[in-house]
C-alpha cells in the first residue's frame, strides 16, 4: 500500500468483491421469479369462418338463417346500405357499449401483475457522509536546560505546559442490499455495507507532530427465513396469484357474454327493422285500398246506388289506415335509431342516416328434436356457468389460504455475517507501511413459534370460506337448471313460432277471399260499405300477424342459439371465454 497521497484501492476493498460476487448471484436468482410480459391488451373479437369447435355444437341446420345477402340496390349516397354480416362485423367493431366491456378484461389482468409483484426482490441502497470532530487539553512535563548563572550551577529542570489534543474523523460508508419473498415461504435479504474513515489528529504540543489514520471495512449479512408451518408451500402462497388469473379469465366469460347479447341484439333488431319495412309496404297498399273504397262508395252515392250512410264507414277506415301507417313509420324510425346506435358507424350515426337492407329474411328448416344435444352443450358453453364454475375455484383456492391459517407460526430463521477491515498507518511512521487485517464472521440460527390462543379469527375466516364455496356449488346447481329451462323454452318457443307461420299464412289467404267477397257483394248491391271495411281490416291483421310471425320465428332461433352457446361459433365470431371450465 501506497502513501495516503496516492490513489490506490485498499486491499479490503478488493476482498468485499467476494460478498459482492455473491450478493449479485443472489440477486439473479430472485430475479428468476419475475415473469416479464406485456402490458394488459383489451381483447380481440375477430369474425372468421367457422372453425370445428370441442366440443361442438347442436347440429346446424341444412339452410342458414342468415342467407347470402342479394344483391346491393342502388341507394341514395345518405343511405347506409348494411347486410346482416355487415351488420354485425360493424357492431363489433364500433359499438360504444362493447368498448365499454372491452375495458374490464384487461383491467382484470393488472391483478395477476400486482400478485406476482410479491415475489420479486427488493434492492435498498444508502451512501452517507459524515464528520466528527474531538478536542481536549492537557498538560504534560516539558524538560528544560538551565544555564550556569550566579551561584547556581548549570542543570535540567522541568515545567509543567498546558497542550491541546485533537481529532477530525471523515467517514463514508455504504449499504447495498436485496431481499426476496419465495413462493416456498422463504424469505432472503442479502446486504453488503463498506465503509471508510479517516482520522486526522492533531496535538499543539511544540515539537509533536499529527498523524493521519485511514480505516477501511466492508460487512457482508445474509439472513433466511423459512415458514414452517403457516405460510410453507407454493399451494397457499401461490393462492393469491392463482386466484388472480381465475379472476382475468372470469373477465373474459363475462366479456363473451357481452359479445354474444350484442350479437342477438344486432340480428333481432335487423329482422325488426326490415319486417317493420315489410309492414310499411303492407299499411301503404292497404291505405290505397281503402282509399279507392272510398272513392267508389262516394260514386256510387253520387248516382243514387248507395245512401249517403255508407259514406262514413269508408271515409272512417281511410282516416283508421293512415293512422296505423303514421304509427308504423314511427316504428320504424324507432328501430333505425336502435339499430344505428348498436351499429355506430360514424360519429354522427344517429343524425338523418337512412338504411336500405340488403339480407331478405328466409325461413330455414330446423331440426327441433335436438333438445338434449342443445342442453348438453349449453351446459359447457353459456358464459355464466363457467363463471360460476371460476368463483368455485377461486373458493377452493380461498379454503387453502384460510386452512393454513388455522396453523401455528413457526419460523425457522439462519443468519450470515462476516466483517473485514484493514487499518494504514502511513504519516505515522513515514518510512514503512503498516497494515493490520481483522477478519469476524458469525452464524446464527433460531425459530420463532406464535399461535394465538383459541385462534378464532382464523377459524371464523376458515368457516366463512366454506360456507361460501357451499353457496357457490349450490349456486352453480341451481344455475345449470335455469339454464336447461332457458333451452328447453326457446325450443317450445321455436315450435310456436314456425307453427304459426304456416297457421298465419292461411288466415292470410282466407282473409283475402272474405275481403274479395265481401267487395263483389257490394258491387252486386248485398253488402255494405261497413262489412266491406270490416273485411279489409281482418285482411290487413291476417297480412302484418303472418310477418310477425316470420320475424317471430328467425328471432327465436337467434334467442335459441344464444340460449345454448353457439350463436358466436354458427356466425364464425373468434371470441375469448371460447373453452369450457371443468371443475
Amino acid at each position: 500500500m501506497g502513501p495516503i497521497g496516492e490513489k490506490q484501492m485498499p486491499v479490503s476493498w478488493s476482498k468485499a468483491a467476494t460478498p459482492l460476487v455473491f450478493f449479485a448471484l443472489l440477486l439473479a436468482a430472485g430475479c428468476t421469479t419475475i415473469e416479464f410480459s406485456k402490458a394488459p391488451e383489451l381483447p380481440v373479437v375477430a369474425v372468421e369462418p367457422p372453425a370445428v369447435e370441442q366440443p361442438s355444437p347442436p347440429p346446424l341446420p341444412p339452410n342458414t338463417p342468415v342467407p347470402a345477402p342479394a344483391p346491393e340496390p342502388a341507394a341514395p349516397a345518405a343511405t347506409l346500405s348494411l347486410s346482416m354480416q355487415d351488420a354485425i362485423e360493424l357492431a363489433l367493431e364500433k359499438n360504444l357499449g362493447l368498448q365499454v366491456e372491452q375495458i374490464d378484461p384487461a383491467s382484470a389482468r393488472t391483478l395477476i401483475a400486482e400478485q406476482r409483484a410479491l415475489f420479486d426482490p427488493a434492492v435498498d441502497a444508502s451512501l452517507t457522509r459524515s464528520k466528527a470532530r474531538s478536542e481536549r487539553d492537557f498538560i504534560t512535563a516539558v524538560p528544560l536546560d538551565v544555564p550556569s548563572g550566579a551561584g547556581t550551577p548549570a542543570g535540567t529542570i522541568t515545567i509543567d505546559e498546558r497542550a491541546e489534543a485533537g481529532s477530525e474523523t471523515y467517514t463514508t460508508s455504504g449499504d447495498l442490499g436485496v431481499s426476496e419473498y419465495l413462493p416456498t415461504g422463504t424469505t432472503i435479504n442479502a446486504s453488503v455495507s463498506p465503509s471508510r474513515s479517516r482520522a486526522d489528529t492533531f496535538t499543539s504540543r511544540i515539537g509533536a507532530e499529527g498523524s493521519d489514520t485511514l480505516l477501511d471495512s466492508a460487512g457482508t449479512d445474509l439472513s433466511i427465513s423459512q415458514h414452517l408451518l403457516q405460510g410453507f408451500g407454493l399451494k397457499v402462497n401461490l393462492a393469491g396469484l392463482r386466484q388472480a388469473k381465475l379472476a382475468a379469465l372470469s373477465s373474459d366469460y363475462e366479456f363473451r357474454a357481452a359479445v354474444e347479447n350484442l350479437v342477438a341484439e344486432v340480428e333481432t333488431t335487423y329482422w325488426d327493422y326490415t319486417l317493420a319495412q315489410e309492414q310499411i309496404n303492407i299499411l301503404e297498399e292497404s291505405l290505397t285500398l281503402a282509399q279507392n273504397q272510398a272513392k267508389e262508395v262516394e260514386e256510387r252515392i253520387r248516382v243514387g246506388v248507395l245512401a249517403e250512410t255508407e259514406r262514413a264507414a269508408a271515409d272512417a277506415e281511410v282516416a283508421l289506415r293512415q293512422n296505423l301507417l303514421i304509427d308504423g313509420r314511427s316504428r320504424l324510425n324507432q328501430l333505425r335509431l336502435q339499430l344505428l346506435r348498436l351499429l355506430n358507424p360514424d360519429e354522427q350515426a344517429l343524425e338523418h342516416q337512412d338504411l336500405a337492407i340488403t339480407t331478405q329474411p328466409v325461413m330455414p328448416e330446423i331440426d327441433l328434436d335436438t333438445v338434449p344435444q342443445s342442453i348438453a352443450f349449453a351446459q359447457q358453453m353459456r358464459p355464466e356457468l363457467n363463471q360460476a364454475r371460476l368463483l368455485i375455484q377461486r373458493d377452493e383456492l380461498s379454503l387453502i389460504t384460510t386452512r393454513n391459517g388455522l396453523l401455528p407460526q413457526l419460523d425457522l430463521i439462519l443468519s450470515l455475517s462476516k466483517g473485514l477491515t484493514e487499518t494504514e498507518y502511513a504519516q505515522i511512521f513515514r518510512e514503512s507501511t503498516r497494515n493490520i487485517e481483522n477478519e469476524d464472521a458469525r452464524a446464527s440460527v433460531g425459530a420463532v413459534f406464535s399461535y394465538p390462543i383459541g385462534n378464532r379469527a382464523a377459524r371464523a375466516r376458515h368457516n366463512r370460506a366454506e360456507f361460501s364455496r357451499d353457496k357457490d356449488e349450490q349456486a352453480l346447481a341451481n344455475l345449470a337448471q335455469l339454464v336447461e329451462q332457458d333451452v328447453r323454452s326457446a325450443y317450445i318457443e321455436l315450435r310456436r313460432a314456425r307453427e304459426q307461420i304456416a297457421a298465419t299464412a292461411a288466415t292470410r289467404k282466407l282473409q283475402e277471399t272474405v275481403a274479395r267477397t265481401e267487395a263483389e257483394k257490394m258491387r252486386l248491391g248485398s253488402s255494405t260499405s261497413l262489412l266491406v271495411a270490416q273485411a279489409q281490416r281482418d285482411l290487413l291483421e291476417a297480412q302484418i300477424n303472418e310477418v310477425e310471425a316470420a320475424k317471430n320465428f328467425l328471432q327465436a332461433i337467434v334467442n335459441l342459439y344464444r340460449l345454448d352457446g353457439s350463436l358466436l361459433i354458427r356466425r364464425g365470431i373468434d371470441c375469448p371465454g371460447a373453452q369450457p371450465i371443468k371443475l
